[in-house]
């Protein structure tokens, strides 16, 4: 109970639940607070080795990272680890460190590394996945490990730069929060909306307020707001409130924001998925997301929501630019059978991809070659020392070998010559 539903460690205290437990097991003897507390330690430390030991079987892995801030105001740094064993994506969460020091890239990238050292995987991490944030990127150079900006949050900073930068837009958010603070904090409010909502034979569903750090949450209240609009307009034409309601305009101008907003706010829950691999997925969905929007905007009327189409469209062609020119996301799209070519802008950007590609497995190739390399003259010498070692007797059957060619190959290869066997 304490580790799965966040129970406090007093809840042994807690009257009901000692008769709940005397009256299921008499004989049982509930630990003591204290008790609980070491029982829970032991079962971290547990769960941490657990977590170690699945770790290590991987071969590569891959890091996520950001800045948290508590309740009380308090900074924090996660770091999460991604990895594939036995065919399985995996996600382990390697710590959530409290972070009093200045944000700074040596701060960070000092941290991030006690948290790599400590499970063992500073050799194994192929990219680290941060925010745009200057100090996180510069953390990143300071490490010298492939980094990578999610792609969440740059969606995120994309749409909250549109929607704050079409005019009379941030009127028209303001008009509905204040709507939404009404029916969320107010009990009248909230039980005549709950009436007209039963009365019109609709689902019974609270409205839901923006939070000022995810643009979805903005999508959320307006299309919630929308979609409850009849009710909420006969709740609040029953209160004595001053607060205004919208007006079908405004509500048209809603809808077909909505329009534009919905195919990122798919594209986000997409992107945010943790048990499979989303990187060769990015610029395809980027791909129809721009599609989408310009097949929209030959149907947008309203001038507000054209306005924030133009402009939502112009920053994810900067972004789809960017990103077609990252062989972190291009080389997975390309070796991902269900898009290959076919998820990039335009075929100039794929063949520029492909050129990238040829090159990398170029270098691979290289690489091995000059392995072999350094390992030919090894074997000369070893089977040169196997060939002398032979009796005369077994060189002379391996004289009536069959495959004689091979045989060349072989007395080639340990520099000796050939004329030594046959001559």
């Amino acid at each position: 109970m304490v580790v799965k539903d966040c129970q406090p460690f007093t809840v042994v205290n807690d009257q009901g639940f000692r008769g709940l437990v005397q009256l299921l097991d008499p004989s049982y003897v509930l630990p003591t607070r204290q008790a609980l507390k070491a029982m829970v330690e032991e079962r971290y430390h547990q769960g941490k080795r657990e977590a170690k030991a699945l770790v290590q079987q991987a071969t590569a892995v891959s890091l996520t990272s950001d800045m948290w801030t508590s309740m009380n105001m308090e900074a924090y740094l996660a770091v999460t680890c991604h990895f594939i064993a036995d065919g399985v994506l995996n996600t382990t969460l390697l710590g959530v460190q409290h972070f009093p020091q200045s944000h700074t890239a040596h701060n960070l990238a000092e941290a991030k590394g006690a948290i790599m050292e400590e499970w063992g995987i500073r050799h194994k991490v192929t990219c680290l996945v941060t925010d745009a944030a200057s100090n996180m990127l510069a953390c990143g150079r300071e490490l010298q490990m492939k980094q990578a900006i999610c792609i969440a949050h740059a969606i995120n900073l994309m749409v909250k730069k549109s929607l704050d930068d079409t005019p009379g837009l941030e009127q028209l958010r303001t008009s509905a929060r204040r709507i939404v603070t009404l029916f969320r904090s107010s009990t009248t409010a909230k039980e005549s909306l709950a009436q007209m909502q039963q009365c019109m034979g609709r689902p019974q569903r609270k409205l839901l307020k923006e939070v000022e750090t995810r643009w979805n949450s903005t999508y959320i209240m307006l299309e919630r707001l929308h979609s409850e609009r009849e009710a909420v307009s006969a709740a609040m034409a029953s209160l004595p409130c001053e607060v205004t309601m919208l007006t079908p305009m405004e509500f048209t101008i809603i809808k077909e924001c909505l329009g534009v907003l919905g195919p990122f706010n798919e594209a986000t829950i997409e992107l945010s998925e943790e048990k499979r691999v989303s990187a060769s997925k990015i610029l395809p969905l980027l791909k129809m997301v721009s599609i989408t929007l310009g097949e929209q905007l030959g149907s947008i009327h309203t001038d507000m929501a054209q306005r924030l189409t133009k402009s939502i469209q112009l920053k994810l062609m900067e972004s789809l630019s960017r990103s077609q020119k990252t062989s972190i996301l291009t080389l997975p799209t390309l070796l991902d059978p269900r898009f290959k070519t076919l998820g990039f802008l335009t075929p100039s950007k794929a063949d520029e991809a492909v050129k990238r590609l040829t090159t990398e497995c170029g270098q691979v190739i290289s690489d091995i070659q000059s392995a072999f390399a350094f390992l030919i003259p090894l074997l000369r010498s070893a089977l040169a020392a196997l060939y002398c070692s032979l009796s005369p007797d077994l060189k002379a059957e391996l004289r009536t070998l069959r495959s004689v060619r091979t045989w060349l190959v072989i007395q080639g290869f340990c520099c000796t010559a050939a004329s030594g066997i046959y001559g």
